[in-house]
């Protein structure tokens, strides 16, 4: 039986127990001793509605985060600038990057066209000066890359990229093949076509204005091919490099590739993955164990990590179980500050 199927039974399968249970006990107030049975009832009730919202509701929707980062190379640099900058003129880069991200889309049994369409029209509403899609573009079973082709729509000044994930090479943590196909090399010539620059250990330096910045995507980590620095090798040649260090962006699918960076700079590193832990409850957050080592404080947001800033987006799919509990498929939408 494939997962989906073998999820959806189960959800099936609980709410009409726990439907049944309800049933009988609004039916029967005597059965029990009235406070047992109205614990029994509340809980049942509280069950059956969580359960129900978080496979059935949430789901379906789709919330924009906007978040201000202020990247830490920054800091210097207007410094620099302010002691040149007389104070009734405005300071360089004082415009923010407008980035938009996208990640886990995981089309599949869950996630279908429509959906797809839903998270392009948003985003382009958010008019981005960039587009970073983040990787798991599809999901294990039952997928249809035309699913994707929406995806053409997409458009920003400075162009629009995308990196690969575990599930679009079908691979667990050890590399190991368990999904029935490998998508990568498929995915990689339709987003050709659709005009989105698939990066797999390269570089690109985007101009935007006066200043620069250097975008690098890497290869899911779980293959064993990510490779910040051959990425970092390709950002330019010497004759395009600016005077000034530039502020580099990494693109790459598990936020785990913060632990292979090294000595190398990296100011942003955009990542996804966690889905936010996709099951949250309050005060406790993430219910699954996240799919990373970075420890459990790594689910969504951002975090400072050394000398870098991590941001981990909560996604728009879903893994496993058609579920998502207070944490609703999102896309981002994020003001860097140069």
């Amino acid at each position: 039986m494939h997962k989906p199927i073998f999820y959806d039974s189960s959800i099936i399968g609980f709410l009409l127990v726990v439907g049944s249970v309800i049933a009988w006990l609004a039916l029967n107030p005597q059965s029990l001793p009235r406070p047992t049975q109205q614990i029994l009832l509340w809980s049942a009730v509280v069950g059956w509605i969580t359960i129900f919202y978080g496979s059935f509701i949430e789901p379906r929707f789709l919330v924009v985060k906007q978040t201000k980062i202020q990247l830490q190379s920054t800091e210097t640099k207007a410094a620099r600038h302010t002691a040149k900058t007389p104070s009734n003129e405005p300071k360089p880069g004082t415009r923010p990057l407008r980035l938009g991200l996208i990640t886990d889309l995981q089309v599949g049994p869950y996630k279908k066209r429509a959906f797809v369409e839903k998270v392009v029209k948003k985003m382009m509403e958010e008019k981005p000066d960039i587009i970073l899609i983040g990787g798991d573009h599809v999901d294990d079973f039952e997928v249809k890359i035309s699913y994707l082709e929406p995806l053409k729509e997409l458009h920003a000044p400075l162009g629009v990229f995308a990196v690969l994930g575990n599930h679009d090479y079908g691979i667990d943590e050890h590399g190991d093949q368990y999904a029935p196909h490998n998508y990568a090399e498929e995915l990689t010539e339709r987003f050709k076509d659709w005009g989105i620059e698939m990066l797999i250990n390269e570089g690109r330096l985007i101009r935007d204005g006066d200043r620069a910045f250097g975008l690098l995507g890497t290869d899911d980590i779980w293959t064993g091919r990510a490779d910040v620095a051959t990425a970092l090798s390709q950002l330019a040649s010497p004759s395009d490099t600016p005077a000034e260090p530039l502020p580099i962006i990494i693109l790459s699918h598990n936020p785990e590739i913060v632990n292979s960076t090294g000595r190398l700079r990296a100011d942003l590193i955009l990542s996804g993955h966690t889905h936010g832990g996709q099951i949250r409850l309050p005060f406790l957050g993430a219910v699954p164990p996240l799919p990373h080592k970075l420890g459990r404080q790594f689910d969504k947001g951002l975090f400072t990590v050394g000398k870098s800033q991590l941001y981990i987006s909560s996604g728009v799919g879903e893994s496993g179980v058609r579920a998502r509990l207070f944490v609703p498929p999102s896309i981002d939408l994020l003001e860097i500050e140069f």
